[in-house]
């Protein structure tokens, strides 16, 4: 018999994660169809969507508000499917505002709820575990100490791995990734990775550029994230060339690969740079009103994922006030030429690392979840 599955994701890394889940289920089960929310990567692997992804990938209180029809009228597709089609399993990916009141609606339906990617109830707004506890059957965690947070709440659960640690690779070797981006001669490399957002980059950008005069012995590399473009980068770039800067579009991995050393904004980036081996500072600024709410907010005291996942500080964080280009260029020198300091933390790492491996990918242990809900 068909059984219908409705998967929902809500920004353009889960469509790519729920895409992969959806492929690893139908290689797996040739009797499944699936309907949902998301975008090209997922109906590429064919997922029927009602509502695309690109109309519900907002960040922020004022954006949600202004979206809130779009969101509403998403709400109220899936309330009539689930009043006029049977849906046999729902598999929500991340987006946990929207993902949780769906996971309400599917209980009253008495729909199991796989929940994959968990919200970050570990750093703000942990009542959120009540809802879970309520209404979400499994929950499939990407970051191993999660497992425990459930577990107390009497929450079925599963690490089924990283996804990060599975897509981060580079097939080049230091010197070949030197080469591929440009760089001539025997200079330390150091990459600039001052995130995705524009908010990160007008803040961090100029901060970079203050403390490069600091090294003239250094190649500087800024790794250009996909999303940008020169253009968004445009009031920077003289003054990156004239500091000798070289600028790498799409070529993240290249250049982390390249580098001896990375300054790195806090987030996901800050775990590609632990997996590929290069020793590492985060910095990070922010809106300072935003910076005080967080401090409210946040109950954690690592804001970078690395240290997040490894439970403890192997890498420095220099945030917001302490993010100047003096301390900046202090933590540089030993992370350039302090042997001994190298070695700890490239250790750390490999801790990190072993605990994130899984003997199947994150989509493939996904996928046999769902099965077994299915049956």
């Amino acid at each position: 018999m068909m059984k219908k599955i409705m998967i929902i994701a809500g920004e353009t890394s889960g469509d790519q994660h729920a895409s992969e889940v959806v492929k690893k289920l139908n290689g797996r089960h040739s009797g499944v169809k699936f309907c949902g929310i998301g975008g090209q990567a997922m109906r590429d692997a064919g997922v029927d969507t009602f509502v695309d992804i690109r109309e519900m990938a907002v960040m922020g209180i004022f954006e949600v508000l202004t979206h809130l029809p779009v969101i509403l009228n998403a709400y109220q597709k899936v309330k009539t499917i689930f009043k006029t089609q049977k849906i046999d399993l729902l598999i929500l990916v991340d987006y946990a505002g929207f993902n949780l009141k769906v996971a309400k609606l599917a209980k009253a339906h008495k729909i199991p709820v796989l929940f994959y990617i968990s919200p970050k109830i570990w750093a703000w707004k942990a009542g959120r575990i009540k809802k879970i506890q309520r209404y979400v059957d499994h929950m499939a965690v990407i970051l191993p100490f999660e497992v425990d947070i459930y577990r107390k709440a009497n929450v079925p659960v599963t690490y089924v791995g990283s996804p990060t640690a599975e897509s981060i690779h580079c097939e080049l070797g230091q010197a070949q990734a030197k080469k591929s981006l440009s760089i001539i001669g025997d200079k330390p490399v150091v990459g600039l990775l001052p995130g995705s957002r524009m908010s990160e980059i007008s803040r961090l950008i100029p901060l970079f550029l203050k403390t490069v005069p600091l090294f003239p012995e250094v190649q500087f590399v800024l790794a250009l994230a996909p999303n940008l473009t020169l253009e968004d980068i445009k009031p920077y770039v003289a003054e990156l060339n004239a500091h000798h800067v070289l600028i790498a579009k799409s070529q993240t991995a290249r250049v982390i690969r390249a580098s001896d050393a990375v300054v790195c904004a806090s987030g996901t980036a800050t775990l590609e740079v632990a997996l590929l081996n290069t020793p590492m500072l985060v910095v990070y600024k922010m809106f300072y009103p935003t910076f005080l709410l967080a401090r409210l907010l946040v109950k954690i005291h690592n804001v970078s994922l690395c240290n997040i996942v490894a439970g403890k500080r192997i890498v420095e964080e220099l945030i917001q006030y302490q993010a100047t280009p003096a301390r900046i260029a202090n933590e540089l020198r030993k992370l350039l030429y302090d042997q001994d300091y190298q070695a700890r933390t490239l250790g750390e790492y490999r801790q990190l690392q072993d605990s994130l491996k899984t003997a199947k990918n994150a989509a493939e242990n996904v996928a046999v979840i769902a099965e077994k809900m299915l049956d």
